[in-house]
């Protein structure tokens, strides 16, 4: 057997492997399919072997050295395999000298890298329907910089603030904000509490997207989700698992929360501030009472 058929396939430079915590785990990246696939630290050994230049036997020995245990043919090829699936591998050299030639002779034809099927889109029901509406990864990358105040420390405090004395108003005021329930609950008000929803929501979801773009992350989908007959929309903030400290990951999780607690606590001080006549006030108090009712129920 020559030692040709001895190197298995490389894997697709395009990847991205990145550290996940400290247990070893790592996150491999597809940037063509957009997925995202947990390995641990034996997995992605072998897939950083993966060079297209090393030979099985070399795989194996460096392993061993390595972990100090060995990996026999067998398993080896389970890990192809698994790879081969996930789609992370290149097309597989040719067998013989010859074969080789020809392809090389015909690379000029063919584009740096090898094709990667798409992969299937998950499946639509009544139980989950999602719809993606826009790539939002350009807006957000312009955006960014334009509101990084939000991420600092001055912010923070301010809207910490802001939050606290706005649950202290509302706990005061408490009988005045029960009595606005008989007066809200009216199909008027309706339209005002989607608006306030969809507003709030759209807020929400940029929050996520927006703290995922400053700590390095691209966010390439925004939408529609229908969970379990549940509306809500989403952002798909995966690249956070490439995050290697856990707060960034934590700020991008709890970032949109926050955020919509802290537009909740300036529309508590523009209703308290307003007269109760004008139609500011109305719309605010209608929010407020709806808003406490309800939004957890499009999360």
């Amino acid at each position: 057997m020559s030692q040709l058929t001895t190197i298995p396939p490389a894997r697709r430079p395009e990847l991205s492997l990145t550290p996940l915590g400290e247990r070893g785990q790592y996150v491999v990246k597809d940037p063509q399919t957009r997925e995202y696939y947990t390995l641990g630290e034996q997995e992605c050994f072998l897939l950083e072997r993966l060079d297209g230049e090393q030979a099985r036997e070399a795989i194996c020995a460096a392993f061993e050295e390595r972990f100090g245990e060995p990996l026999s043919d067998e398993e080896l090829d389970e890990f192809l395999e698994l790879a081969r699936a996930r789609g992370l591998l290149q097309e597989e050299r040719h067998a013989d000298t010859q074969t080789r030639r020809h392809a090389e002779s015909d690379d000029r034809t063919l584009s740096p890298h090898p094709r990667v099927a798409p992969s299937p889109r998950p499946k639509q029901s009544i139980l989950y329907w999602r719809k993606s509406f826009f790539d939002p990864d350009r807006l957000f990358t312009w955006l960014e910089p334009r509101v990084r105040f939000f991420w600092t420390r001055t912010f923070f405090v301010l809207s910490a603030g802001c939050i606290l004395v706005a649950v202290a108003l509302v706990w005061t005021n408490r009988q005045e904000l029960v009595s606005y329930f008989a007066h809200v609950l009216r199909w008027e008000t309706l339209v005002l509490v989607w608006l306030t929803l969809i507003a709030v929501t759209t807020c929400h979801e940029f929050a996520h997207g927006l703290t995922c773009k400053r700590y390095g992350g691209e966010v390439h989908e925004i939408g529609f989700l229908l969970l379990f007959l549940m509306p809500c929309f989403y952002c798909n903030v995966s690249d956070a698992w490439l995050f290697r400290e856990k707060s960034k990951r934590l700020w991008v999780t709890f970032a949109g929360g926050y955020f919509e607690l802290f537009l909740w606590g300036l529309a508590v001080f523009v209703w308290r501030l307003t007269l109760q006549q004008i139609l500011v006030n109305y719309f605010l108090s209608s929010s407020v009472c709806c808003l406490i009712c309800v939004s957890s129920c499009f999360r």
